[in-house]
C-alpha cells in the first residue's frame, strides 16, 4: 500500500501520527506533559496509544469530513485524531458534529 495520495496532480505523502496528533486538544498542560490530549468528541487519547485498540486511550487517524470510503484523501487537512471507540462507532459517516458515549478517562 503506497503512502502517497495524488491531489490536483500533485503527490503528497501520508501525514504522519505525529503531525494528525498536533490536531488534538490540550487540555491542560500537566496532561499534555504526561501525553494525554482529547479528540473533537471529548475522549483522552495518549500520543503513545496510537494504533491501539486494546487501549483505553487508543486513537486513530480518521479521515473527516470525507471518509475514505467515499474518496477521502490521506491529506493533512482531512485526518484527526479520534479515539479508536469513536472511530469504529463513526465508521463511513460524512460530516462532523458527531457524539460518543465512550469515555476513556
Amino acid at each position: 500500500m503506497s503512502n502517497k495520495t495524488r491531489l490536483a496532480g500533485f503527490l503528497f505523502s501520508k501525514p504522519s501520527p505525529e503531525t494528525v496528533w498536533q490536531k488534538a486538544r490540550v487540555v491542560d498542560y500537566a496532561s499534555a506533559l504526561n501525553g494525554y490530549r482529547m479528540d473533537r468528541y471529548g475522549n483522552w487519547i495518549h500520543f503513545k496509544e496510537y494504533g491501539n485498540r486494546n487501549s483505553r486511550y487508543g486513537w486513530e487517524m480518521d479521515h473527516n469530513p470525507i471518509p475514505k470510503s467515499s474518496g477521502g484523501l490521506d491529506i493533512y487537512d482531512n485526518l484527526e485524531p479520534v479515539y479508536w471507540k469513536a472511530n469504529v462507532q463513526k465508521s463511513d459517516s460524512i460530516g462532523v458534529g458527531l457524539q460518543y458515549l465512550y469515555t476513556s478517562r
